[in-house]
């Protein structure tokens, strides 16, 4: 499995899911965020850590070529099922 890409790489999930197709160049990554809440410790691009303390927060991360996109979704209630039911809907379209 090759390592991560820089756009994708700090994305604050420590065991992510990844996908990959490299005839169409795709890379997907997604998990739940896993980084503290202490902003000035870490940096993360894009920072999807959740918006208040016991809130849970997904991220789904893919690049195409030189195209990247971030999808974040923040839980009150910690949901991984339904995160990933979204998770799973994306596509690229080009």
């Amino acid at each position: 499995h090759s390592s991560p890409s820089p756009h994708c790489s700090n994305i604050g999930v420590s065991k992510p899911v990844v996908a990959e197709d490299s005839v169409q160049g795709i890379r997907v990554l997604h998990g739940r965020v896993d980084i503290p809440l202490d902003y000035s410790a870490s940096k993360l691009t894009p920072d999807c850590r959740a918006y208040r303390p016991y809130a849970s927060s997904y991220i789904l991360c893919s690049e195409k070529g030189n195209v990247q996109v971030a999808v974040c979704i923040s839980q009150v209630t910690d949901n991984p099922k339904l995160a990933e039911d979204i998770f799973s809907t994306f596509h690229w379209t080009k």
